[in-house]
């Protein structure tokens, strides 16, 4: 299975993220944020929202260094979508204490959040 991030696979709509930002559905283990929601669809398929926010982050540098990461972990773990049958958007938020935590624990992190949204969906 090719691991490569497609920009089917990219959240980018504004009605689609005000959506799920409004309905949605959050988990987190710090410094790890989920929202999800789950549409009504009838073929299985997800979309992904990378969020830094600038509140936390102030410096354009350090938030764009956090979403390539984010991109990074989602992408050698997308065949953990791949196993579901639903049509799901996410949006992973870092929190703040992002930048020091190693991306080990990070991947750990980002699997645990999305066995516990497999789980309740």
């Amino acid at each position: 299975m090719p691991q490569t991030l497609l920009k089917a696979n990219i959240l980018s709509s504004k009605t689609e993220i005000d959506t799920l930002f409004t309905k949605g559905k959050r988990k987190q283990i710090p410094p790890l944020a989920v929202v999800y929601y789950e549409r009504q669809t009838g073929d299985p398929s997800h979309k992904v929202l990378f969020v830094a926010p600038k509140k936390i982050f102030p410096r354009a540098v350090e938030r764009n260094s956090i979403k390539r990461q984010l991109r990074e972990i989602y992408r050698i773990n997308q065949e953990l979508f791949q196993q579901q049958n639903k049509t799901i958007h996410i949006a992973l938020v870092a929190l703040k204490g992002f930048c020091m935590t190693p991306t080990r624990d990070l991947t750990q992190k980002y699997k645990r959040l999305l066995s516990d949204i497999h789980q309740n969906t």
